[in-house]
C-alpha cells in the first residue's frame, strides 16, 4: 500500500490512486479488444479496396508486373555456375580457419519466421531436395530444439545418429541430402529445458556436425 515513486507515476499514474479508482483487468482487455478489432477492420477494408481496384484495372504501381528481365528464371546451370564462384566458408567454431574446418558451405540459407505453423519446415525440406535435384551438395539442419519438425517430415529409424572418430556428429544421408535434427538425436522426447542449455545444444548442432564440403546448407 506504499505510494509509488514519482517517476513511476508518470508511466502508470493509476498506481498512486486508490484501489477503487484503478482500472480493472476487464477494462484493459476491453480497450485491447477494441484496438485489435479496429486494426482488423482497417486491414479488411484495405483488402476489399485492393480487390475492387484489381477488378476495375486500377492496380497500384507497386503491384504491377515486373519487367521481363526480372521475371525470367535462372536455369540450374546458371545457379551452379554462380555457386562455384562463391568462396567456401567454414562451418565450425567462431574464428576457425578454412584449412582447419571439418565442414564448409558456399551458401547458408536460413528459413525463419516470427510465428509458428506457417510452413517453414515444409519449405526447407522441399528447397533442400529441389537443390539436390539440381546437382548441388546440400545439407539440411533443423535447429528447433523444443519441437523439431524434420523427424516428422522425413521419418527415419531410431538410433540412426552416429559419431565420427573425432567425436563429431555424422549427418544422416537420405536421398542424397545430409540431414540433422535434435529430434534424431533424442527421438520422441519432448525437450523442456532452460534457454542456456538450449543455446548450448544449438551451438553444438551448428559447429559439431561433420557435413563435409557442401554447396548449400539449409537451416530451418
Amino acid at each position: 500500500n506504499q505510494a509509488c515513486p514519482p517517476g513511476l507515476e508518470l508511466v502508470m499514474p493509476w498506481f498512486s490512486e486508490t484501489p477503487s479508482q484503478r482500472p480493472g483487468i476487464s477494462s484493459v482487455l476491453a480497450i485491447a479488444g477494441v484496438a485489435a478489432c479496429s486494426f482488423l477492420l482497417g486491414r479488411y477494408s484495405a483488402l476489399l479496396k485492393r480487390a475492387d481496384d484489381e477488378r476495375k484495372g486500377k492496380v497500384p504501381i507497386s503491384a504491377k508486373k515486373l519487367p521481363a528481365e526480372a521475371q525470367s528464371r535462372l536455369s540450374a546451370e546458371q545457379i551452379r555456375s554462380f555457386l562455384r564462384q562463391l568462396p567456401s566458408k567454414p562451418l565450425g567454431p567462431r574464428g576457425q580457419h578454412l584449412d582447419a574446418a571439418h565442414s564448409t558451405a558456399k551458401l547458408v540459407l536460413l528459413c525463419a519466421s516470427g510465428k509458428g505453423g506457417v510452413g517453414k519446415s515444409t519449405i526447407s525440406v522441399n528447397l533442400a531436395y529441389m537443390m539436390k535435384q539440381m546437382g548441388l551438395e546440400v545439407g539440411l539442419l533443423d535447429l528447433d530444439i523444443y519441437g523439431p519438425s524434420l523427424p516428422e517430415l522425413v521419418r527415419l529409424p531410431q538410433n540412426c545418429v552416429t559419431q565420427s572418430e573425432a567425436g563429431r556428429i555424422v549427418p544422416i544421408d537420405y536421398g542424397g541430402v545430409a540431414l540433422m535434427s535434435w529430434g534424431y538425436v533424442n527421438p520422441g522426447q519432448a525437450n523442456a529445458i532452460r534457454a542456456p542449455i538450449a543455446n548450448q545444444m544449438v551451438t553444438q548442432l551448428l559447429t559439431m556436425v561433420e557435413w563435409g564440403p557442401l554447396d548449400v546448407l539449409v537451416i530451418d
